[in-house]
């Protein structure tokens, strides 16, 4: 069961993890993005009039080309953090359900391992119940005095197996239970 755990459970868990570590940083770095294309457009600085308008509007008309530039060369990081944001969201809701049935194979092996272990002790309380009644049946001849019948042994290991076999049932295991004779 543990082996199942690290094999299976622990791998999944760690690898969420880091896909949504790597969302908060894919986050992070489209909003330093958009902080910095809204600098840019802020710190554009305006026509005056004059000598120099001619000389401010090469000026300008480079530093356009250049903001240009930037925000296409920003829009097209943005559309790549973008798809990669939606792949890592992708992956992380595969791995939710993929841990999801995980978790539900967990639980089937659990109830499977629950019945197995309630068959084996019916099973015990049968041949106990079976070894009781095949003493019962045999003849003693050579039994003392003071040596219970070995047909008072297997109704003791019929009833202790009972006895489990309620403990069991009741989700009691290795609570003392009471014994009423």
């Amino acid at each position: 069961m543990i082996d199942y755990f690290v094999c299976y459970v622990f791998p999944a868990l760690s690898h969420i993890f880091c896909v949504a570590v790597v969302l908060t940083k894919v986050e992070e770095v489209l909003e330093n993005w958009q902080d910095k294309l809204q600098h840019n457009a802020a710190s554009r600085p305006s026509e005056t009039v004059g000598p120099t308008v001619s000389t401010l509007r090469i000026l300008n008309t480079e530093q356009q080309q250049c903001i240009e530039l930037e925000r296409e060369q920003t829009k097209k990081a943005e559309i790549k953090l973008k798809d990669m944001v939606s792949w890592l969201t992708e992956r992380e809701a595969h791995h939710k359900m993929y841990l999801g049935c995980l978790e539900k194979e967990n639980e089937d092996l659990r109830y499977t391992l629950t019945d197995m272990q309630r068959k084996r002790d019916q099973d015990e309380l049968a041949n106990n119940i079976k070894a009781s009644k095949f003493e019962m049946s045999k003849p003693s001849k050579h039994r003392s005095a003071n040596q219970k019948p070995a047909v008072a042994v297997g109704f003791t290991a019929a009833i202790r197996g009972l006895a489990k076999l309620r403990e069991f049932r009741r989700g009691t295991r290795g609570v003392p239970v009471e014994n009423s004779r």
